[in-house]
């Protein structure tokens, strides 16, 4: 699911160290870099073969997820079906295929999946494995909001934001991240920042932004804790902290926001 900051136009949804050697003598600096290249060496070796076998017992672990998964999709378990369709389309445990996502999510779907029909959606929306189509997407999502699925009120929410498949609508918008956001959505309460940030069909309010924030920041939601370093740093409905605002960048840019590790550079070059 896509994700964006609040200094933009619209919304978005579901990081050397160097060494100083004294020179005493000759033959002491050649032990000392010998020494010090050996180690180094050894533990880069180390590293490697501990990430090589954490990484094949992670695949393993991956690979009979799916297997289970797609021996209780095959008997036709609408959830497992879901699962199954999720594992093509994010590569877990066999390899990315969107169109085979699409024929589980599919199958899930004609059962009254909410997840199932939430995925469908979302394929629809984002041309994975199937042509776009957001009068589709619309159609799958809505589906999924009627069975309480939070992802779908979320999405549709968004689709309201930007007029995909629907006429644009901030309150309504306002309304389905609200209830998404009570199921402790981290996506919706952060959208729901937005719109009182930017004042999108509610009044303009930069407190009310900043509880929404908070609140997808606590869930470790990493454009939420962007949109609350944001605020700090510029004083928006907080005291201005530059500090909390340099930790809340860390831990976005840590989960690869890119314009949080800007922001970094920036104030450390302040």
């Amino acid at each position: 699911m896509e994700n964006e900051n609040i200094n933009n136009g619209e919304i978005k949804p579901s990081s050397g160290f160097g060494r100083k050697w004294i020179k005493i003598g000759s033959i002491c600096l050649v032990l000392i870099v010998s020494a010090g290249i050996f180690w180094t060496y050894r533990n880069n070796i180390a590293s490697y073969i501990s990430r090589r076998v954490k990484k094949s017992e992670e695949a393993k672990k991956k690979k009979k997820f799916f297997n289970e998964k797609l021996a209780a999709a095959e008997r036709g378990d609408p959830e497992a079906q879901f699962n199954v369709g999720k594992c093509y389309a994010e590569g877990i445990g066999v390899w990315k295929d969107p169109k085979e996502a699409v024929k589980w999510f599919q199958q899930s779907a004609e059962q009254g999946n909410s997840n199932g029909l939430y995925a469908l959606g979302n394929c629809y929306e984002y041309e994975l494995g199937v042509p776009r189509d957001f009068a589709k997407a619309v159609e799958f999502y809505r589906k999924a909001v009627a069975l309480g699925n939070a992802a779908a009120q979320n999405n549709l929410g968004l689709c309201y934001v930007r007029g995909h498949g629907v006429a644009q609508d901030y309150q309504k918008a306002r309304e389905l991240f609200l209830l998404a956001a009570a199921q402790g959505e981290p996506q919706a309460q952060c959208n729901l920042g937005v719109l009182y940030y930017r004042g999108l069909g509610v009044k303009k309010d930069y407190k009310e932004a900043v509880k929404w924030f908070r609140l997808s920041s606590n869930q470790d939601y990493a454009l939420g804790q962007f949109n609350l370093a944001w605020c700090y740093e510029y004083g928006h409905g907080v005291e201005k902290n530059i500090k909390r605002a340099v930790d809340l960048y860390r831990k976005a840019a840590a989960d690869e926001v890119c314009i949080a590790q800007d922001k970094l550079q920036r104030l450390d070059a302040d």
